[in-house]
């Protein structure tokens, strides 16, 4: 499940502290590590509270590419990691592990791929509706989903009782952004 959280600004630094309060706040997304990076200028940081399943010894996030000109943090798996870790090697790229995780510090080149898989499953002879649970994995499906389509999404979440646990409210922002069919 993990969390992840970015800051960016243009004119001041990031505060370190609200960037770990932000990761902090995601420990029930990932309880099993919560990591931060801030860039040199301060001006970006970003986050991640990690639920362990894969690369359990070097899969802590965030991530660098092997020149650590780029980071990234991810939720989720990289489905037919092995296909395009093959695909970067021969583009000149290093791999640090043998876990899908690299991959992501690649996310330029690969954004327009996951565009795509969304963009794939998009066909249908009936309205096409999206789980939309508030995190940014499906926050971004719906996002590609909602520009690929003619006509709005229709968008299915769950609450909780537990504000701990509820991304009801991220997931109606999300929701309206794109205008998803009520």
């Amino acid at each position: 499940m993990c969390g992840i959280a970015a800051f960016f600004s243009q004119s001041k630094s990031v505060l370190a502290e609200a960037l770990q309060a932000a990761v902090q706040s995601l420990i029930h997304r990932g309880p099993d590590n919560q990591s931060v990076w801030l860039s040199k200028d301060q001006r970006v940081g970003l986050g991640h509270s990690r639920l362990s399943i894969i690369d359990l010894a070097t899969g802590d996030q965030p991530i660098a590419n092997e020149d650590e000109r780029v980071r990234i943090v991810v939720n989720g798996e990289f489905y037919d990691f092995e296909r395009q870790r093959y695909e970067l090697r021969k583009r000149g790229h290093q791999f640090l592990s043998t876990s899908p995780r690299d991959e992501r510090s690649y996310v330029e080149e690969f954004a327009a791929i996951f565009e795509e898989a969304v963009r794939l499953r998009m066909r249908a002879d009936v309205p096409v509706g999206c789980y939309l649970s508030g995190g940014l994995d499906s926050c971004a499906v719906l996002g590609f989903a909602a520009r690929h389509s003619n006509a709005p999404i229709q968008a299915f979440t769950l609450t909780f009782d537990q504000a701990a646990y509820d991304e009801g409210e991220i997931a109606r922002e999300m929701a309206e952004s794109v205008g998803v069919q009520e």
